[in-house]
């Protein structure tokens, strides 16, 4: 009986060993300004997406600008603001992002950013 019990524990043994290791759960967090003051004129802002966990590499990353779909597929968005006034101007922006693992997994994030744009002294 003893050894039918250690022939079915290294059965087991080596069942697990064959079995895929499990990767951590994927994550996303969104770096850049949250608050940012701006002179006159265009000036861009970029946020960065940080996915951590999962199966790397990321091979997609979906972004929304206020709710608007933006095309391609970068760890990073861009977005141009400009102000030409005397008129101070504040922006209320939310950005988010959606990363994909290449086992297609997926995780997603979400900022709320406001820009503050001086106005120009002419």
């Amino acid at each position: 009986m003893r050894k039918g019990l250690a022939i079915a524990f290294s059965a087991l043994a080596f069942a697990l060993m064959a079995l895929p290791a499990m990767a951590t759960p994927i994550s996303v967090t969104i770096s850049g300004p949250g608050s940012v003051t701006l002179g006159c004129g265009c000036h861009n802002v970029v946020w960065t997406a940080v996915p951590a966990g999962g199966d790397p590499p990321y091979i997609e990353y979906y972004w929304t600008f206020d709710g608007a779909s933006v095309p391609g597929s970068q760890p990073t968005l861009t977005h141009q603001y400009c102000n030409y006034s005397n008129q101070e101007k504040v922006v209320n922006s939310t950005v988010a992002v959606t990363v994909e693992d290449s086992n297609g997994r997926s995780a997603s994030a979400s900022k709320n950013a406001t820009i503050t744009l001086t106005g120009c002294n002419y």
